[in-house]
């Protein structure tokens, strides 16, 4: 049983996190994937209560008759609506557009707490400060800037105009003593805040990590090859040397060879000539020697016929 809950969490997490945060988050995407990750996990938890909200509004406005400290039901069911769409879409490109939606929608209804019921209801000031939040933790730090530039400029504004009684506020919320339910909707503002914070830090100490995994693991590759190319020079080094003294020997034993063949060249040529003037001196004696013994038997041939 234990084990079949530790599984069905595992691949709740990882449908949460979506196809590209499966596993470890690539280097060139864990940032936008850990963005992803954690937009879903708040809309995860925004989804429910804004339900919530939604039926507590309609119960308020068609039951209780509390028009004017509540706000209208479109509002609060397209909100619902755009919620689930913006869930949907937080697939699409690591939900790079669905993380911009989302942020101006929360600035938006901001916008539209303070110009109902006043700029300073806590609320309102809440609404601000949760889509700013937003913005620096789903976008980043430019969108933060931006959005406290508007939330200023938008707060000065709206204060002059209601001030000057140009804008008509429903005082409904400033009249009213806090009550539990104003309690509980700030209490869960500020955890929506806190949550969503330690999330995202969370998951930026969790991409640290396996950075430094990488790292890690680079480093030892690097240094396992580091030590196999030193070792393979020290081969390559040694075959060197030995080529170099095959090379020296084989010169030594060419140059031996040469200075031989020369040797042997010289004694053959020095062998001919002996033997040719040699052979010159033999072939006259042994011509002369015939000459002599063909003149002899021709003597004696000359003095046998002159007996005879």
């Amino acid at each position: 049983m234990h084990q079949q809950s530790a599984t069905l969490l595992s691949q709740f997490k990882q449908w949460i996190r979506g196809v590209e945060g499966r596993g470890a988050f690539e280097q060139q995407r864990d940032d936008a994937a850990r963005k992803s990750y954690v937009f879903r996990v708040i809309l995860l938890g925004i989804i429910p209560l804004s339900i919530v909200a939604t039926l507590y509004v309609f119960s308020s406005r068609v039951l209780l008759h509390q028009r004017e400290a509540t706000p209208s039901l479109w509002l609060m069911g397209s909100v619902d609506a755009m919620l689930f769409f913006l869930f949907r879409k937080s697939y699409v490109q690591h939900g790079k557009y669905a993380r911009r939606t989302f942020v101006l929608m929360t600035f938006f209804l901001a916008l539209y707490t303070s110009i109902v019921w006043g700029v300073n209801v806590p609320m309102s000031i809440l609404s601000y400060g949760l889509a700013i939040t937003f913005a620096g933790i789903l976008l980043d730090t430019s969108w933060a800037l931006m959005l406290v530039a508007g939330t200023i400029v938008s707060i000065f504004f709206i204060f002059h105009l209601q001030d000057k009684d140009m804008m008509a506020v429903h005082s409904s919320w400033k009249l009213s003593n806090t009550g539990f339910m104003d309690i509980l909707i700030y209490s869960g503002v500020l955890g929506i805040i806190g949550i969503t914070t330690w999330l995202s830090n969370r998951e930026i100490e969790h991409t640290a990590r396996q950075r430094n995994i990488y790292a890690d693991e680079l480093q030892k590759e690097r240094d396992w090859l580091e030590i196999k190319v030193r070792k393979r020079t020290q081969e390559l080094e040694k075959t060197n040397t030995s080529l170099q003294r095959a090379y020296i020997e084989f010169q030594r034993i060419q140059k031996e060879k040469f200075v031989e063949v020369n040797n042997l060249a010289a004694l053959g040529k020095i062998t001919t000539g002996l033997i040719h003037d040699i052979a010159n001196p033999l072939t006259y004696a042994a011509a002369a020697n015939e000459i002599r013994q063909k003149r002899s038997i021709k003597t004696v041939r000359e003095g046998l016929h002159e007996i005879a």
